[in-house]
């Protein structure tokens, strides 16, 4: 298994596993967001298995005025046929090595309280439950 930094042309495999989880992204779409987020405060990796794209993550720092900053995983998505084989570690660690490059210490991930499968990944790995919350969305309209 390799893990490397995703590049555009991984845009179709990412969007296809996007899909698989449940959201609705374009090829195009993710071509356009992939460059956005591999600068010094965010990184995505990818998961590749005998040359197909396995899985993938998003990671980022987040800084706020209340607490010390700490990286989060935006996004880890492992294919349907490649899961229980070490392709969500494998992301996590590489997330960790990009947070300690940062001189982060904390790594922190959210994930839909109804998705059982990745809260049991996570506390497997030594991840915490440390909090419960709503999130609220407010859609603001083009100026």
């Amino acid at each position: 298994m390799a893990i490397r930094v995703a590049t555009i042309s991984d845009a179709s495999a990412i969007a296809s596993l996007v899909i698989e989880l449940g959201y609705q992204v374009t090829e195009a779409e993710m071509a356009s967001r992939i460059p956005k987020l591999l600068h010094q405060s965010s990184a995505v990796f990818v998961s590749e298995l005998d040359g197909i794209i396995a899985g993938w993550l998003h990671v980022c720092l987040v800084r706020r005025l209340m607490a010390e900053p700490f990286a989060e995983i935006g996004g880890l998505v492992v294919g349907k046929k490649f899961r229980r084989r070490g392709v969500g570690t494998a992301l996590v660690e590489a997330a960790q090595r990009w947070a300690r490059e940062q001189s982060i210490t904390q790594l922190r991930v959210r994930t839909n309280q109804v998705r059982e499968d990745a809260k049991a990944f996570y506390e497997d790995i030594g991840f915490k439950c440390v909090k419960s919350q709503a999130v609220f969305d407010l859609r603001l309209a083009e100026e």
